[in-house]
């Protein structure tokens, strides 16, 4: 039986702290809550504009790259559709903070306060109208089709979703909850808390490329501990573990489901320097949650047949989600073509250089 977290394949990213901003639900794109990019957050808040394959994503790397190059924390938010595009950055050195963010639908964003904080950064105007108001039919097809690709994506994960919903209740009955939540007091009894806070991170994505799950969690701790799973059991564990952890005033930082975020896939521990993840086996010479320890034997075998067939069809509906997030990306790789062919990309490399400078001067002034 495929459990939860095999749905979605292990990715490799260059950076350690690379996450996403938001991502396809049931519901369309969903950001995380909260929100990564509030402008007041920051000192200065670049918002770029421009269409697919208008070199969004290069100008938020290149940025990115000289800032972490110069000896500042680089955090970059790989795009909820595209995880090989970015969607973003945070650079912090020092008191300054600054992000770089595609301000694009479907995560659309406009400055509350222009030229104060929020900045425009216009890649359009690099681009040759005539160029692509002569290729308007063949545009505006491919966002028709992408769109309706997308559409039958976001109901198919809303069908898995409400079969894993019923799966979740399914395993409920056999979890063995006083004794897990007595495993987890444990485990946390020599945690000191530090002015406990709790934020929120999404480090899975249904993208154009299939389902797929950032190594952030283990690239960004000392320490990972393997939660094994059995079933579809170990959300029960996590879900008790960040309780946990918040109630003792542990800094508490959960990794959330993109399909539905009160569902947690991981927890990271920032001041104990320690993560949590789900995983079928133990690692070498690490630490490891069994979670059959938790179950009732009986209740489990008798739940066994109605978990293989939920199972099976969650994994139906879900794959096919996948499908569609696919053909969504072929046909959005071929807008990016139709842009890119209309653009004048030596022109932008002069500009992307200034910004780059522009970002180091009030990094390390």
């Amino acid at each position: 039986m495929t459990s939860y977290h095999r749905l979605f394949a292990p990715a490799e990213t260059a950076a350690a702290e690379t996450y996403f901003a938001g991502g396809n639900s049931p519901s369309g794109y969903k950001p995380l809550p909260g929100g990564i990019f509030r402008e007041t957050d920051f000192e200065k808040l670049y918002i770029l504009k421009g269409g697919p394959g208008t070199g969004k994503s290069t100008l938020i790397a290149e940025v990115g790259q000289r800032a972490a190059a110069g000896g500042a924390r680089v955090v970059f938010y790989a795009c909820g559709s595209d995880p090989g595009s970015f969607d973003g950055i945070v650079i912090e050195h020092g008191e300054h903070r600054i992000g770089v963010l595609d301000g694009t639908p479907p995560h659309a964003q406009e400055p509350l306060y222009p030229g104060v904080l929020g900045e425009y950064v216009n890649l359009g105007a690099f681009w040759d109208s005539g160029k692509l108001e002569s290729r308007r039919r063949e545009a505006l097809s491919l966002a028709a089709e992408k769109a309706a690709y997308f559409t039958d994506g976001w109901r198919m994960l809303g069908a898995a979703d409400l079969i894993d919903r019923t799966l979740e209740e399914t395993c409920r009955g056999a979890v063995r909850e006083d004794k897990m939540e007595a495993a987890v007091s444990r485990l946390l009894a020599g945690f000191r808390p530090h002015g406990g806070s709790e934020n929120f991170l999404l480090v899975h994505g249904v993208t154009m490329r299939g389902a797929v799950s950032l190594p952030t969690l283990a690239k960004t701790t000392k320490r990972s501990i393997a939660v094994l799973e059995e079933g579809d059991t170990s959300r029960f564990y996590l879900a008790a573990l960040r309780r946990a952890a918040v109630r003792l005033g542990l800094r508490t930082e959960a990794a959330l489901s993109p399909l539905r975020h009160d569902l947690i896939l991981g927890v990271r521990l920032p001041d104990a320097d320690v993560s949590f993840a789900v995983t079928d086996e133990r690692t070498e010479n690490g630490q490891a949650v069994n979670m059959e320890r938790f179950l009732d034997p009986a209740v489990w075998r008798g739940t066994r047949q109605e978990r293989r067939r939920l199972t099976k069809r969650r994994e139906e509906l879900f794959r096919a989600a996948e499908d569609s997030f696919r053909a969504a990306g072929k046909v959005h790789f071929e807008l990016e073509e139709l842009y890119g062919g209309c653009m004048d990309f030596d022109g932008m490399r002069e500009m992307r250089a200034e910004l780059a400078e522009s970002v180091s001067e009030r990094l390390f002034r």
